[in-house]
């Protein structure tokens, strides 16, 4: 009987439940759906996929091969299409170099080398990367996603389904696209590296937009793991939370790049010097809306803007042990800064008073003006 029982098991099972992994068996620069390509071992001595037969959660190994051309979505379009997984756990990468639209629903995971470039440099390509995205856990500059060229419009994740960017060893995705009037969309949670000066997201775009909608963790393994690092000259915004970290150096948002804005929404202290945000030298992150200290670590620190738009956002810093929050009894345009006497207890606010004074009245909120600690 326990036989029987244990056969009636394993058919009841459903098959494919963890997904095949293909390995790249053909030659560098090859199309991602030529026939005889993916075999189902290593050594390149198994079955071989027959191109939309693929199902969700399948992985694709790129096994050394470089150039993967990525000229039709990896799912697939079979009756079991679905997410698939791109790795270069050995090696190799793939590519999107040539003009079109493409749709990549696929994870993206580095190992010893970038995963997946996209670059725009000569065509027009306008990309959707629909998947997470993670940053080589062991091999330094072993992004997960690279974005290049000056004629590149991309989205990462949507609107409905948000995605999560990691950082390791290497960045999670490195935007180094430069074209001016073109825009990087991304619907994701960014969390910060694991190895010192790694970020989750690094906007190293020389020109161009940058819009995250979403939250932006910064690190706890080592010192300097942000979230979003803004390190050049595009336009950054994040419509969201930048969350700091618990290693010092952990923003959840930091801006070290000339030129170009950086605005977000919220800054929120992590714990153990990790900032909610950071505006690095005379670069600074304009905060539109809550700004939050914790016991431990600073809601904001560095060159901030605080230009809050509804009079129910709040500068919240520890005095005494004890929150406060601070409201304006007003708002103020072209960016209201904190008064210096209402910045305690290690909150820094990173202007000159004397060169960027605040315009406004702050209130405690139980009202009657600033609480006296």
């Amino acid at each position: 009987m326990k036989k029987y029982f244990l056969l009636i098991l394993i058919l009841l099972m459903p098959t494919g439940a963890w997904g095949t992994t293909w390995y790249g068996c053909g030659a560098n620069s090859a199309n991602i759906d030529d026939a005889s390509f993916w075999e189902d071992a290593v050594g390149c001595d198994g079955n071989i996929l027959t191109w939309n037969n693929q199902v969700a959660g399948d992985i694709f190994e790129a096994n050394g091969k470089t150039g993967i051309v990525v000229r039709v979505d990896p799912k697939g379009t079979g009756g079991s299409a679905g997410k698939v997984h791109l790795k270069t756990t050995a090696g190799g990468g793939f590519s999107i170099t040539a003009a079109g639209t493409y749709t990549v629903t696929a994870d993206i995971t580095a190992g010893t080398t970038d995963c997946l470039t996209i670059n725009g440099t000569a065509n027009a390509i306008v990309a959707t990367v629909l998947g997470d995205i993670t940053g080589s856990a062991a091999t330094a500059n072993a992004e997960g996603l690279v974005l290049g060229g000056s004629n590149l419009t991309a989205t990462i994740g949507s609107s409905g389904t948000p995605v999560t960017i990691t950082g390791g060893a290497a960045h999670g995705v490195l935007d180094n696209h430069t074209g001016s009037g073109k825009t990087t969309t991304v619907y994701a949670t960014i969390n910060g590296g694991t190895a010192t000066n790694i970020a989750g997201y690094v906007a190293n775009a020389a020109s161009g937009t940058v819009n995250v909608i979403g939250t932006s963790n910064g690190g706890a393994a080592t010192t300097n793991v942000r979230g979003l690092y803004k390190s050049n000259a595009a336009t950054v915004s994040l419509d969201g939370d930048c969350v700091g970290g618990s290693v010092l150096g952990s923003e959840g948002c930091h801006n070290a790049g000339t030129g170009g804005s950086f605005t977000v929404k919220n800054c929120t202290g992590g714990s153990d010097d990790g900032a909610g945000c950071r505006g690095f030298g005379t670069y600074p992150i304009t905060v539109t809306g809550n700004i939050t200290s914790t016991a431990t670590a600073m809601g904001v620190t560095g060159a901030i803007v605080w230009s809050p738009t509804a009079a129910t956002n709040f500068f919240k810093v520890i005095g005494d042990g004890t929150p406060a929050a601070y409201y304006l009894t007003s708002n103020v345009a072209g960016g209201a800064h904190p008064a210096v006497t209402d910045v305690k207890d290690g909150v820094t606010y990173g202007w000159d008073g004397s060169s960027a004074a605040y315009e406004g009245t702050l209130e405690s909120s139980g009202g009657g003006g600033a609480s006296a600690w």
